[in-house]
């Protein structure tokens, strides 16, 4: 009986120390990464966001066809199908908190449903600072609005 309540009581202590230690980091101005990891490649039937070729705004679309790396895919929004799609331009839609770290580059909300490419500056609790890649000014948003494109 002893052995184990002393081993539970470490254990906790190693939790509880674990957080203070990563809540100091952060608080000193490190970078901390939080949440779940990196999205599998998409399959027929996924839906993803795609960056256009002409545009800075990523749009929901869904995958219609794939051979390899390269995709066919259906914008939500147009209902138009683009083909030659690659990973590098596409990214899974949110459904979590993201893991992420400065320097990261990620997709995620701007205002509202719109989601735009930039780059984490600092990573905060709950939130990271993103820098967008349009030069519009850099803001913060909720881990679960954010997502790393596909590589």
């Amino acid at each position: 009986y002893f052995n184990v309540t002393c081993m539970k009581q470490q254990s906790r202590l190693a939790v509880l120390g674990a957080v203070f230690g990563a809540l100091l980091l952060v608080g000193a101005g490190c970078s901390a990464s939080i949440g779940s990891g990196a999205a599998a490649a998409p399959s027929l039937g996924d839906e993803v966001f795609v960056k256009p070729t002409d545009g800075d705004r990523w749009d929901k679309a869904t995958i219609e066809a794939f051979s390899g790396d390269v995709y066919s895919v259906r914008d939500s929004f147009t209902d138009q199908v683009e083909e030659g799609v690659t990973l590098n331009r596409m990214a899974p839609l949110p459904s979590g908190a993201a893991i992420v770290k400065v320097g990261d580059r990620v997709v995620g909300a701007w205002v509202g449903d719109s989601f735009y490419g930039g780059t984490v500056t600092a990573v905060g609790t709950g939130a990271a600072t993103i820098k967008w890649d349009d030069g519009s000014a850099p803001s913060e948003t909720t881990f679960d609005q954010i997502v790393k494109p596909f590589e």
